[in-house]
């Protein structure tokens, strides 16, 4: 009976002591007293833990991820001083048959703790079926939970789990590289959608330059914060593309002077006696402090500034006479629907040529147009277009530079909110070019009678002066103010993510003095800018007409009518950018009225509007 309560203590049933559901052990009925059956059940939940553990270790030595293999490995080592002793009780039963299974308990009573702190761990593992880096949460949290001689057992498996991550964090942050064939690792190589029904190339491996790696929040261990895995996918992903591109040699020589300082810190996290959040963080903080800085060099000296100053000319409409050009010969086509055989770009580029553009600049730049464009426009531009599905609506930019830039300047982020200045930019050029175009084609035509000329061109002089005041707000006060100041916070900055962030800020604070996101001012542009469109529309009509045909009764209600809106449009914006100018950290506001109510006439007007009231009331 004592050699088989042996045998079972190390797993092994037999027809006494049998394992029954559960995995646990039972003894066989009507074989032992009441007092004795107590007893023997004791020293059974020791040998019940213990089965349970190696049940879990034979399941997952093979074939079911790194990580629980580690912890199955972790848990033979853990459990070797318990078997020892069961082996040191076999030799005291052999040389005294007498021992009894009080002895037997109060012999393993020691180890007993420690394998029900190991069992609770594995039950809630093997339930919730947590694997891959899930299960450093699960080991850090029943870790922080033992005591004394348990929380040293605790820190030893823990660790010995942590090594596969710090592996795959070595192979990582210094070379780009993501072991991990199991897909158990907390980042993974984004997929296209013609690679999602089947395995990458190199599963686990580096993958293609192009491939970027995302964040997989669901096998993050809840002991890690979010920041943390942030700044490794940063890392990682800098050292994989600029490895991949082989700029200049700059990643290898950062890997050579570094390597060795980085591999020493993460194997002295790996050997340390217990894992440690705040080493790991500063041992991180320091790759990221690096990389940071040896990218910034590598994007300033890669030019940066030039490449800000190109998106500017182009995207930001500062090439005036590119634009000027563009807008003369692309309007038969973009002012029709868009189709297939819109060739924008063409277009752009033969535009470029007769300005006089940079080829090299023009090949940066690819004009598109494309519907689905119509859904990320501003609410601004869609409310000019209204539903008019034409060419210009459509319109988008993109950009490449096929440098160290590329990751900075022409992320799909970055791309958006150029095009929604761009759109909006573009829309204010329209509507003032068409004005503009309308007074060249007055002073080459035949004047007509003097009262219907002082009405027409006094309505398109207010709104030439008010789309000129925002033009010289939007390229002066806004573009190259906001420009001047990125270009030096650049010319300072040493950490990437901090030019990052700079990049990030310029095009926020760009939005922002645009009243992009501001629907009253929004609402307020669109309406100007299509009463201007229809002004134009107006005189194009009327100059269609022939000369000897008198002046129709519905012209000039029309007229009128254009007028009346467009002074209620005017004195709507004013009236909003004014209540804007109340609150704080509205200096551009003011800027703005500064532009468009430059000789008081505006303000004149609200003034002799409140004394009329005034005067109506008396």
């Amino acid at each position: 009976m004592m050699q088989e309560l042996l045998l079972a203590l190390l797993g092994y049933d037999g027809p006494i002591f049998q394992l029954k559901a559960e995995q646990r052990f039972e003894v066989c009925d009507g074989i032992f007293t009441e007092r004795e059956r107590v007893m023997l059940e004791r020293v059974l939940e020791t040998a019940t833990c213990y089965s349970k553990l190696m049940i879990f270790c034979r399941d997952n030595t093979r074939g079911q991820g790194r990580y629980r293999a580690a912890l199955a490995s972790a848990l033979l080592e853990a459990t070797k001083r318990y078997r020892e002793g069961v082996v040191s009780l076999e030799s005291e039963l052999l040389a005294n048959p007498q021992l009894t299974p009080t002895h037997l308990h109060t012999t393993l009573h020691l180890y007993t703790p420690a394998l029900v702190t190991l069992r609770d761990m594995i039950d809630e593992v093997s339930q919730l079926g947590v694997r891959g880096c899930r299960l450093l949460g699960v080991l850090h949290r029943h870790t922080e939970q033992a005591v004394l001689d348990n929380r040293t057992l605790m820190n030893s498996v823990e660790q010995s789990v942590h090594a596969v991550l710090y592996d795959q964090l070595l192979q990582w942050l210094l070379y780009g590289a993501l072991m991990d064939p199991y897909s158990e690792f907390f980042l993974r190589n984004k997929q296209s959608p013609t690679e999602a029904g089947g395995e990458s190339e190199e599963q686990g491996g580096k993958g293609s330059a192009a491939s970027s790696v995302e964040l997989v929040t669901e096998l993050l261990p809840s002991h890690l914060p979010a920041v943390l895995a942030h700044k490794l996918l940063f890392v990682g992903q800098a050292v994989r593309e600029f490895d991949a591109n082989k700029h200049d040699g700059s990643a290898g020589r950062l890997l050579e002077d570094n390597e060795d300082l980085f591999v020493e810190q993460l194997t002295a996290l790996a050997e340390a006696e217990s894992f440690s959040l705040l080493r790991l963080t500063q041992t991180v903080d320091n790759i990221t402090a690096t990389v940071s800085k040896h990218l910034c060099s590598v994007v300033v000296r890669g030019g940066i500034v030039a490449a800000l100053d190109d998106l500017k000319g182009v995207m930001l409409l500062g090439r005036g006479e590119l634009y000027h050009t563009f807008l003369e010969v692309a309007a038969p086509m973009l002012d029709a629907p868009v189709n297939t055989t819109t060739n924008a770009c063409a277009l752009f580029q033969s535009s470029g040529q007769l300005v006089q553009v940079g080829e090299d600049l023009l090949e940066r730049f690819t004009v598109c147009c494309s519907v689905d464009a119509v859904e990320h426009l501003p609410a601004v531009v869609k409310d000019t277009y209204g539903h008019a599905n034409t060419g210009w609506s459509s319109l988008h930019l993109e950009y490449s530079t096929g440098t160290v830039l590329q990751q900075l300047l022409c992320t799909a982020g970055v791309q958006r909110q150029y095009n929604e200045l761009f759109s909006f930019l573009l829309c204010v050029k329209r509507a003032q070019q068409k004005l503009h175009r309308c007074w060249l084609r007055h002073n080459i035509s035949i004047a007509r009678a003097a009262s219907e000329e002082r009405a027409v061109w006094s309505l398109r002089h207010h709104m030439t002066l008010l789309l000129d005041g925002l033009q010289y707000y939007l390229q002066v006060d806004v573009l190259e103010c906001e420009h001047y100041r990125l270009v030096s916070s650049i010319n300072s900055c040493e950490d990437y993510q901090q030019l990052q962030g700079l990049i990030a800020s310029y095009l926020s604070s760009l939005s922002c003095r645009c009243y992009l996101r501001h629907k009253l001012v929004s609402k307020c542009f669109s309406l100007i800018f299509s009463l201007c469109h229809r002004f134009c529309q107006f005189l194009q009509e009327k100059e269609d007409e022939p000369a000897t045909e008198p002046e129709s009764q519905t012209s000039q209600p029309s007229l009128s009518e254009l007028e009346s809106e467009f002074e209620s449009a005017s004195s709507r914006l004013f009236l909003v950018l004014c209540s804007l100018q109340q609150l704080p950290g509205q200096q551009h506001t003011a800027s703005l009225l500064a532009r468009l109510d430059y000789n008081y006439h505006y303000r004149n007007k609200q003034r002799r509007t409140l004394h009329a009231i005034v005067g109506e009331d008396e």
